[in-house]
């Protein structure tokens, strides 16, 4: 056969040389026309058969599918076609069988008798009158029917027995009677460290004051004595001056005194009440 060139300048064989054997196999064939299908071109395999892309449609309307919108045959394993979801086969009525495989999967399921072993788990149980769920519905319906008050807002009957119930009251009780305790003791701390950092605090004022009131004496007494020891009015203006600095001087000590006491008081007090409160 004569040789053909492609558009490289390489020979190629016609395809009309090939051999007559080399024939296409039906695996390679789209089940719809029968043509060879190529990789860029092939959709499937579905249930082993390969379909172009314009050829995957469905058998009945021939609607252009993909795979999210085909379905199968589901009661006839051997049918290979794909469908819509409209003219997919579906079991309905006359159509159900025992070939149906979703029947014969019932009908191959264990015979399990449920009331037989229903019974049989029963007969251990010697249920009577002293059960505690038989003997606490008919405690409450003989209580209600006595024209007991209710308890509950919901219920006809008390929810709870009378004994748990008459238990949970005594609870609150207590409790209710421990914490006022608790609190009036708790009150009363309180009002005792209050009274303590009052008196503290005029127990430190009242030392401080002494103290002002001494060093100020000796210092106003040795201010006059040296008044009277003056020479000239440049020397009287110069002690007055003296003591008006030492006087502020004091004053400012005895002020920074203060304040260093309270702060020193008040951490011991501070103390002092939290060991009382721990020990509650």
């Amino acid at each position: 056969a004569p040789a053909s060139f492609n558009l490289v300048g390489e020979t190629t064989t016609s395809l009309s040389s090939l051999p007559s054997t080399l024939s296409i196999s039906p695996r390679d064939r789209c089940r719809r026309c029968q043509q060879l299908v190529y990789v860029t071109e092939r959709i499937g395999p579905v249930k082993d058969s390969l379909y172009h892309k314009l050829c995957f449609k469905c058998l009945k309307c021939d609607r252009q599918l993909d795979f999210k919108t085909y379905f199968t045959n589901s009661i006839d394993l051997n049918d290979k076609e794909i469908y819509c979801q409209s003219h997919v086969p579906r079991s309905g009525k006359g159509i159900f069988s025992t070939e149906n495989i979703h029947i014969q999967n019932v009908m191959n399921a264990p015979k399990l008798n449920v009331m037989q072993k229903l019974d049989d788990r029963l007969k251990g149980t010697h249920l009577d009158s002293q059960s505690v769920s038989i003997a606490h519905a008919m405690k409450a319906q003989q209580m209600f029917e006595q024209g007991r008050e209710k308890i509950s807002s919901t219920h006809n009957f008390p929810a709870l027995p009378p004994d748990i119930l008459h238990a949970r009251e005594e609870v609150r009780r207590a409790q209710k009677s421990l914490e006022e305790k608790q609190r009036e003791e708790e009150d009363k701390l309180f009002v005792k460290f209050r009274v303590d950092r009052e008196l503290e605090e005029k127990k430190i004022e009242r030392e401080v004051i002494d103290e002002w009131e001494k060093k100020l004496q000796v210092l106003t007494a040795k201010y006059e004595d040296d008044l009277r020891r003056k020479k000239d009015k440049k020397t009287e203006r110069e002690l007055t001056l003296r003591f008006t600095k030492e006087k502020a001087e004091l004053e400012q000590n005895m002020t920074l005194k203060r304040d260093k006491k309270r702060e020193i008081v008040r951490k011991q007090l501070m103390e002092k009440e939290q060991e009382t409160t721990h020990s509650l």
